[in-house]
């Protein structure tokens, strides 16, 4: 175990006892530590106490495998490579330990963290201060509500040095902790020298103005800093621990910055950097005419900007990475659509996305080719990954996955969000989800965003993002350890990282529960002219391009209105079949037709419209698009037909494999549960048309579903016996019938999966 020095750090009870109850009432099934490749056991934890800093320099000297220099090494030599490497946002906090606290910054010193991750932001009297949000009510102020928005909630940039100093920061369960305070840019780096932290500083500079020359000004504060910092404790080489983040905006051509940073006095480089662009920022550089030699079309302008600074050598030029927002594959005119394996870990197995088919697709301007550009430079590729923050460290029983949060994401949807997807606002106010944050201003830019893939592992790992900023890193460690990709960046000798299943992180590999972006589509028929005139009827059918390709059928009736919901995940083909006739006399069936129609992955939401021609007269057809998370849960099971007056056995569904003797339903324990309400032995009255409700554990990837089913007529027969395969894009109706031997007669049955919303349509 690792020591820590907590500063006399008073532990709350009721804190502790969250800890405790979250780690024993975590399902064994989210405990998956072999298919990560890691000894099986409980999260490492340290040993809280107060000791001196020498003894916590002494742990990270002993335990740490390698020094400071050797993790700057490390990266430098980086360059595109597919190894990656993880920086951790905010510090090591947890249940007890507030973020972006000096603890939480220990902590990860004492992990042998790679890097840290940390906001720089200033109070009203411009100290700078290590701080994530623009308003300090859900970190500094117990009686804030996050949920309802009352209660003081200042913001950071009107309270003075002293006034912050007044307040103690808190943890996730709202319990200030003693002697935690938020620390000034002058603390973190004395505290880093005086405990001999060795991971890298990673210090994102959060501009209060997009005006570039005060951007810049800001900037050089934080540089200046750190340059007097250097010259009272040249020892430390504190230019060769901390890496400065900002926005591309800001310094966009590197030779800039590098005249600008040599200028000040005494110091021994250009500083380490990792610049940013996003499509916000790429949209400030298109109207920057000072980047010279663009005066064609203004992504240029954003491309100029990040080839400038990906020509730069990390060695000699300070450049370790460039990180680019780019959220899914629209950018690309050619993707594939990604299966993948069942052998990779939870939650990522079976999951299907698109992925970009080569650089080479990327349409200039969007953020695709940006990271082109850094690619065909062999720059690293920083991205970071979101982990929704309402579920971390919070015991499974103290909420529900079905809660109803607010959304207070101004100016955009309003559509309340649940723990699974909910993120706070910089506001300090919760909450918003990733879906909420989705730019698609197709007006704006060529690459109108549809979904964010961030947290999906394997698409990072498709479009090589190697440096990964996560409040969750370990989960991502692990991942990349299994793939034979985790950078060694240094580790500890006895007690390496390994994932925490108390954050309850959608990236955690024993996560059973990772939501998918389904596209709902519904469809509804309108004759053109007089609609008394007509009597039109079809129906419509949706399936995906995919090879494993399930139909999804509806009705549709344009006098009763539009067809229920269909989910897909990707392209998809909608074929309507379409039959009218007068409205006078609707028995009769005057024409019929069959249209088809292509629903492209990155078709916008909202009602799009096509038409058909039935005999003379035309027909439109109505799609509408809504993205949402959703998961398939199963729902049902339906007794379509039997000559059985009762009826009893088992549903088992499970996601590894389809057993090959169905008859062991009950213990199929280690690839799935038993799924139906029915009493194993136990007669149950049935008729056709009943529906017997099913358990809804699973989330939203494969099932292999298996019958075992006995019928009770003269004698007890059995009347179904049978395995199915659900695929990834679900089979809503999937009808799992098998005659009964002899003459005994039929029970047909129909299993069904529902697509859950996590969200209406917006």
């Amino acid at each position: 175990m690792h020591l820590r020095a907590r500063r006399a750090l008073v532990v709350p009870v009721l804190a502790a006892l969250l800890v405790t109850s979250a780690a024993i009432t975590t399902p064994p099934a989210l405990a998956d530590p072999a298919a990560v490749g890691e000894p099986a056991g409980e999260p490492r934890t340290t040993t809280a106490g107060t000791l001196s800093d020498d003894d916590v320099a002494r742990e990270i000297a002993h335990g740490c495998t390698k020094s400071g220099d050797e993790i700057l090494a490390t990266i430098q030599g980086l360059r595109g490579e597919e190894q990656f490497t993880t920086i951790r946002h905010r510090g090591d906090f947890d249940a007890n330990i507030p973020e972006n606290s000096l603890t939480a910054f220990e902590e990860s010193y004492l992990r042998c963290r790679p890097g840290i991750e940390t906001d720089l932001r200033r109070t009203a009297d411009n100290t700078l201060v290590m701080f994530h949000d623009t308003h300090v009510g859900k970190m500094l102020e117990p009686s804030y509500d996050p949920l309802t928005g009352q209660g003081p909630n200042a913001a950071l940039s009107s309270l003075t040095w002293d006034q912050l100093q007044q307040k103690t920061l808190v943890n996730i369960t709202r319990e200030p902790q003693a002697g935690e305070k938020v620390p000034s840019l002058d603390q973190f780096l004395d505290h880093y020298r005086r405990v001999g932290g060795q991971s890298l500083l990673y210090v994102e500079i959060k501009n209060s103005t997009n005006e570039k020359a005060a951007a810049q000004a800001e900037i050089m504060d934080a540089v200046e800093q750190v340059a007097a910092f250097h010259r009272a404790h040249p020892e430390v080489g504190i230019f060769d621990r901390v890496v400065f983040k900002f926005r591309m905006s800001a310094f966009p051509l590197f030779p800039e910055w590098a005249e600008r940073t040599r200028a000040i006095p005494d110091l021994p480089r250009v500083p380490l950097t990792q610049v940013q662009v996003s499509r916000q920022i790429a949209r400030d550089l298109a109207s920057d005419t000072t980047i010279p030699g663009h005066d064609g079309p203004a992504g240029l302008r954003m491309e100029a900007a990040v080839h400038s600074w990906s020509t730069h050598s990390a060695t000699t030029d300070g450049v370790l990475s460039v990180e680019v927002t780019m959220k899914d594959s629209t950018g690309y005119t050619e993707t594939d659509m990604r299966g993948l394996s069942d052998q990779l870990p939870f939650p990522f197995r079976g999951v299907t996305y698109h992925s970009p088919h080569d650089d080479s697709s990327a349409q200039p301007g969007t953020m695709a080719s940006a990271v082109d550009v850094v690619h065909f430079f062999d720059k690293p590729l920083g991205q970071f990954v979101p982990v929704p923050d309402w579920v971390m460290f919070r015991a499974p029983g103290s909420f529900s996955w079905d809660d109803v949060l607010p959304n207070v994401d101004a100016g955009h949807s309003r559509t309340p969000v649940t723990p699974m997807e909910a993120f706070f606002n910089n506001s300090s106010q919760c909450c918003y989800s990733l879906r909420d944050r989705v730019d698609d201003h197709a007006q704006l830019d060529d690459d109108p965003e549809q979904n964010d893939q961030r947290i999906l592992l394997p698409w990072l790992e498709d479009i090589k993002a190697t440096v990964l900023t996560a409040d969750d890193t370990d989960s991502i460690d692990a991942y990349f350890t299994t793939r034979g990709k985790k950078l060694d960046a240094g580790d500890h000798s006895v007690s390496p990282n390994r994932p925490d299943p108390t954050m309850n992180s959608l990236i955690y590999p024993g996560s059973t529960r990772f939501p998918s972006l389904m596209k709902f589509v519904t469809v509804e028929l309108a004759p053109r002219g007089d609609p008394r005139s007509w009597f039109v009827q079809g129906s419509a059918v949706v399936s995906e391009d995919r090879p494993t390709s399930q139909q999804k059928a509806a009705r549709v009736v344009s006098h009763d209105g539009p067809a229920g919901l269909m989910a897909v995940y990707g392209q998809a083909t909608l074929t309507v079949d379409i039959a009218w006739s007068w409205y006078d006399s609707p028995d009769v069936r005057n024409d019929e037709t069959r249209t088809t129609w292509v629903i492209p992955e990155h078709l916008s939401d909202g009602r799009h419209s096509f038409p058909a021609q039935v005999g003379t007269t035309t027909v439109d057809v109505h799609v509408t698009l809504s993205r949402r998370w959703a998961s398939a849960t199963d729902a049902s099971i339906e007794v379509v037909r039997t000559d059985r007056s009762s009826l009893w056995g088992m549903v088992c569904g499970g996601s590894l494999h389809t057993p090959t003797d169905v008859s062991r339903c009950n213990w199929f324990d280690q690839a799935g549960s038993k799924l139906l309400d029915l009493p194993s032995y136990r007669p149950t009255e049935v008729r056709p048309g009943d529906v017997i409700g099913i358990s809804s554990s699973h989330g939203a990837r494969p099932l292999t579903v298996s019958t075992a089913l006995w019928g009770r007529g003269w004698n007890d027969v059995p009347v179904s016996m049978s395995s199915s395969r659900i695929d990834a894009a679900g089979r809503w109706d999937t009808p799992l019938s098998v005659p009964a031997p002899g003459d005994h007669g039929l029970v047909d049955v129909r299993y069904v999966l529902r697509a859950d919303s996590y969200r209406t349509p917006l």
